[in-house]
């Protein structure tokens, strides 16, 4: 229907005016707009500075030990990870890949493909377990999603998380048992 869905009227101080709604607004954002004259405008998506790195695996865990020694582990299957959010959608995902770009580390991208087919071997340390596994890194971070209007106070509609990936790599940890 183009760029506007639907037109609404409505009566303000004795005129009778036309408000004309965006398509993409929400049915919330219409019902909010109709029932306190907001012209709803975009949907923005922001991160926090802060995140926690963590690694979500591809491969079985490869173990060896006690050391000294070396664990040994090698895969040859491909697999994409892609970046995920608990707020909204598509739009979403490219928002906050793009703002932690900015704000955390330029390697982030809306997916990482591993592809490996070769093998890697760690030292692990006298009396230890190895533990091997491959995967890709991620950053986890709060995330918002604010609901613009014209000549309305902006409002937070929705808080979650995002989960940004950022490199392919070993993950390795030693054990006491």
């Amino acid at each position: 229907m183009g760029l506007l869905s639907k037109a609404a009227t409505c009566l303000t101080a004795g005129m009778l005016c036309l408000t004309l709604v965006p398509a993409n607004a929400s049915g919330t954002d219409q019902k909010a707009h109709n029932q306190r004259g907001c012209m709803y405008l975009r949907t923005e998506y922001s991160i926090s500075k802060k995140y926690k790195k963590w690694h979500h695996p591809v491969t079985k865990v490869f173990r060896d030990g006690p050391g000294p020694l070396s664990v040994t582990g090698s895969s040859s299957e491909s697999y994409t990870i892609g970046a995920s959010v608990t707020v909204g959608g598509e739009e979403a995902v490219k928002a906050v890949v793009a703002e932690a770009k900015m704000k955390i580390d330029v390697n982030v991208s809306a997916s990482k493909t591993t592809q490996i087919v070769h093998g890697v071997s760690v030292p692990v340390s006298r009396g230890k377990y190895g533990h091997i596994q491959y995967g890709v890194w991620m950053y986890r971070t709060a995330m918002t999603e604010e609901v613009i209007y014209d000549n309305c106070p902006s409002k937070v509609n929705r808080t979650g998380l995002a989960n940004l990936p950022y490199a392919v790599g070993w993950h390795r940890w030693e054990t006491n048992d």
